[in-house]
C-alpha cells in the first residue's frame, strides 16, 4: 500500500467478502485513495467477487474514482473481443508477472488499462463508461461458470423462464433454486442478487430495455432488479 493506493486479497473463502470489500471501498471514496486487487495470484471465485463489489460500490458513489481493475480482471473487462486485443492482454499479463522493476511493473499495468478501455478521468462520462464495462465484466464472469443460466432473461422489468414470466412474489425463490440446482454451494460465486444484475445486463447487452427506470447516463446499466434474499 502506498498513500493512495490500497491492494486487497480476496481469495480467504472463509472471509466476509461484502463486508470487507465495502468497508475499504467506503474508506478509500472518503479519504481520496484507489482501491486495486492484489494482482499476483487469485481465485477464479475472488475474480467475479471483485467485479460485483467494484460495480456495487461504484453505483453506491456515483463514480469509479476510487476503483482500478487489477491485471486478472483484465480480459474480462475489455469490451474489445477481438482475438488480437485478447491476446495483447494475455502477453501484458505475462509481461508483467516477469517484470523486475516497480517502473516495469506500472508500466504494463497502464498498457492494461488501455486495453480493457477502463478510464480514470473523474468525470460524469467515465463514470458511466466505467460502470458499463463494470456491469459487463460481471455478466462475462458470472456466465462463464454457469452457461447453463441463459435459460433466464429479463426485459421490461420482468424475469422469465424459457420466455414464461415470473412472478413478482417467486421471483427470488426461483433465482435462488435455479443457482443451487448448478451450483448447491454456491462454489462458483454467482448469488440471486448476482444473477438478477447479470439478467439486466446481459438485456442491455442484446439491446433490450432492462427496467423503466433505467438511467441514459449510465448506458441502461443503472437499474434496480435486485431479489431481496442474498
Amino acid at each position: 500500500m502506498n498513500a493512495r493506493t490500497i491492494y486487497i486479497d480476496s481469495n480467504d473463502t472463509k472471509a466476509d467478502g461484502t463486508t470487507i470489500y465495502q468497508t475499504v471501498y467506503a474508506w478509500a471514496h472518503n479519504t481520496g485513495r484507489v482501491v486495486i486487487g492484489d494482482p499476483t495470484w487469485v481465485l477464479p471465485i475472488a475474480t467475479l467477487r471483485r467485479a460485483s463489489h467494484m460495480f456495487s460500490s461504484a453505483m453506491r458513489f456515483d463514480t469509479t474514482r476510487h476503483l482500478l481493475p487489477d491485471a486478472s480482471q483484465i480480459e474480462w473487462f475489455a469490451d474489445d473481443r477481438s482475438d488480437a486485443n485478447l491476446a495483447r492482454i494475455a502477453d501484458l499479463v505475462e509481461e508483467r508477472e516477469v517484470a523486475s522493476s516497480k517502473e516495469e511493473k506500472a508500466s504494463a499495468d497502464a498498457a492494461l488499462l488501455r486495453a480493457s478501455g477502463w478510464r480514470t478521468d473523474d468525470s460524469a462520462e467515465a463514470t458511466g463508461h466505467n460502470i458499463g464495462l463494470l456491469a459487463r465484466a460481471e455478466m462475462r464472469l458470472a456466465l462463464d461458470r454457469l452457461p447453463k443460466l441463459k435459460k433466464y432473461s429479463y426485459r421490461d422489468g420482468t424475469f422469465y423462464h424459457k420466455d414464461q414470466p415470473i412472478a413478482v412474489p417467486e421471483r427470488d425463490s426461483t433465482l435462488k433454486k435455479a443457482i443451487e440446482e448448478l451450483d448447491p454451494e454456491y462454489d462458483e460465486g454467482v448469488g440471486p442478487r448476482t444473477l438478477a444484475r447479470v439478467l439486466a445486463t446481459y438485456a442491455v447487452t442484446l439491446g433490450g430495455n432492462p427496467h423503466p427506470n433505467s438511467s441514459p447516463s449510465h448506458g441502461g446499466i443503472r437499474y434496480s432488479v435486485q431479489p431481496s434474499n442474498k
